[in-house]
C-alpha cells in the first residue's frame, strides 16, 4: 500500500538531505546486498513475552515502520544508501535484557535502540557504561536513572512530568484521596514518590500496597488494598477516592481478582492507571475485566504525539498497529530517525562520539514526540500526555481520548502545565 510519509527534519537533517540529493546519479539496486558501505545498520531489542509483551510488539512494529520510512525517503532523494534494521528479542525480566545487550556488544555493536523497563535499564546500565555501548531507550522513565554523562539516552521524559500530569487530571476529577497499588521496583517507587511530591493542595496519598513484580496471584495484596479503601471511605465520599494502579500488563490479573464479591470496597471507587498499563488489550472488548474497568471509571495517561508536526506519520502508525499507539512509540520513531542521521555524519563509531552526535541532533529535532531537546541526563525535557477513558458501544469497550496535559520546562525544575480537554 502506498502512503505519503510526512517528515519532520531538524535543520541538520535539511543540510544532510541536500547532500543526499547529489547522490541521485547513482542507481538504486532492486535488491539490497547489505555488503557495501552504502548500508546503514540499526539494531533494536524488544520484549516479546511476559508483562512487557504488548508494548514490545508495538515497539518492534514502530522500529520496522521507521526503517521503511527512512528507506522510502532515501529512494525519494535518489540516494544509493539504504537502512537495515536488525531485531533481537528478550524477555520482560532485567537479566534477559542484559543478556540481549551483551550478545550484540560481543558482535562489536556500539549502539542499540530498545524498549527497556526501568528495572531492565537499571540492570544493563553499568555494563553499557563500562563496556562502551550506547543505549537509545524508550520505555524507561524512572527519575533515579536520570544520570548525566552515562551511556543512556532516553527518548521520553522522566516520571517527574507524568507526576505533574496525573495531578492535573485528579484536580479535574475532584479526587482528594489516592491509594496506590504498585510494582515493588525502581519504576513503581519512583513514580509513586514523585506523584506524592507533586500532589496539589487538598489531596492526600495513603501508603501504597507494593507487590512483587514476579507475582501471579494478587489475592493477598487486594485484601490489604480493600481494607485500606474501607478505612478511607469512613471519612471521604467514594467519588473523591481513586485507586492508583502503577502496573504493566498485570493490571488484567489485578482487575480480574478485584471484581470478586469479597472485595466490596474496591468496587466503590475510581481506578486510575499510568503509562505502564495504558492500552492494555485486556481492558477492551467484552470481557469481565474490561467491564470492571469501564464500570469503575478507569482513566489512564499515555505519552501523546505532537500531532501539529507529524499528523500523517501518527495516522500511519495507528493504522500499522491496528489501534492507538502506546505513547513510547512516538519517541522510538524519532530515535530511529535520529540514529540514522548520526550515521550520515560518517564520523567516529564509539559510544561517546555517537552520544555527542545524537544529543546534538536531538537538540534541534522536532518530531513525532515533539521537541526532542535533551536535559543533562539525556532525557527529553518536554512531555505531552493524553488522558484516556473507556467507552462502550454495541457491547464493546474501547479507549477514548479525553484530553491532553502538556508540560514545558521553564528552566531548572520549573514547569508550565496545561490541560486541554477534548470537547
Amino acid at each position: 500500500m502506498q502512503r505519503k510519509v510526512k517528515y519532520c527534519p531538524s535543520f541538520l537533517v535539511i543540510v544532510l538531505c541536500i547532500g543526499l540529493m547529489f547522490l541521485g546519479s547513482i542507481p538504486v539496486s532492486a535488491e539490497k546486498t547489505y555488503s557495501d558501505n552504502n548500508t546503514i545498520v540499526l539494531y533494536g531489542i524488544f520484549p516479546n513475552n511476559g508483562t512487557l509483551a504488548s508494548v514490545g510488539e508495538q515497539a518492534k512494529e514502530t522500529f520496522s515502520m521507521a526503517i521503511d520510512d527512512i528507506n522510502s525517503f532515501l529512494v525519494h532523494q535518489g540516494s544509493s544508501k539504504d537502512v537495515q534494521g536488525i531485531i533481537s528479542y528478550m524477555n520482560s525480566d532485567p537479566e534477559s535484557a542484559l543478556e540481549a545487550v551483551k550478545k550484540l556488544h560481543e558482535q562489536g555493536i556500539t549502539m542499540v535502540i530498545g524498549y527497556f523497563s526501568s528495572s531492565q535499564l537499571e540492570t544493563i546500565k553499568d555494563y553499557a557504561d563500562s563496556e562502551g555501548i550506547l543505549i537509545l531507550s524508550i520505555g524507561s522513565s524512572s527519575p533515579s536513572l536520570a544520570i548525566a554523562g552515562d551511556n543512556i539516552l532516553r527518548f521520553n521524559p522522566d516520571d517527574k512530568k507524568q507526576a505533574l500530569a496525573v495531578d492535573q487530571i485528579w484536580s479535574e476529577q475532584n479526587i482528594s484521596e489516592i491509594i496506590p497499588i504498585a510494582r515493588d521496583d525502581i519504576w513503581g517507587h519512583d513514580l509513586v514518590k514523585f506523584v506524592l511530591h507533586n500532589l496539589s493542595k487538598g489531596m492526600t496519598m495513603e501508603d501504597g500496597i507494593w507487590y512483587d513484580p514476579n507475582t501471579t496471584t494478587f489475592s493477598t495484596y487486594l485484601t490489604q488494598l480493600d481494607a485500606k479503601v474501607g478505612e478511607v471511605l469512613k471519612n471521604t465520599n467514594a467519588e473523591n477516592v481513586t485507586i492508583y494502579a502503577v502496573t504493566f500488563d498485570e493490571i488484567e490479573s489485578i482487575m480480574k481478582e478485584a471484581a470478586r464479591p469479597e472485595y466490596s470496597n474496591l468496587t466503590k471507587v475510581h481506578w486510575t492507571g499510568c503509562d505502564g498499563n495504558a492500552f492494555s488489550p485486556a481492558l477492551t472488548g467484552s470481557s469481565d475485566t474490561a467491564e470492571f474497568a469501564f464500570n469503575h471509571n478507569f482513566t489512564t495517561l499515555s505519552l501523546g504525539p505532537y500531532t501539529d508536526v507529524s499528523l500523517d506519520t501518527y495516522n500511519a502508525l495507528k493504522e500499522k498497529l491496528k489501534g492507538e499507539p502506546n505513547g513510547y512509540t512516538y519517541g522510538e520513531y524519532d530515535a530511529v530517525w535520529i540514529a540514522f542521521e548520526s550515521h550520515l555524519i560518517d564520523g567516529k563509531n564509539d559510544a561517546s562520539s555517537l552520544r555527542d552526535a545524537i544529543t546534538t541532533i536531538s537538540n534541534s529535532y522536532n518530531g513525532l514526540a515533539g521537541e526532542n531537546f535533551k536535559n543533562e541526563a539525556g532525557d527529553m525535557v518536554e512531555g505531552h500526555y493524553n488522558q484516556w477513558g473507556l467507552v462502550k458501544e454495541n457491547g464493546e469497550i474501547t479507549y477514548s481520548n479525553l484530553g491532553q496535559v502538556s508540560i514545558w520546562n521553564r528552566g531548572g525544575d520549573t514547569y508550565s502545565v496545561k490541560y486541554y480537554p477534548n470537547t
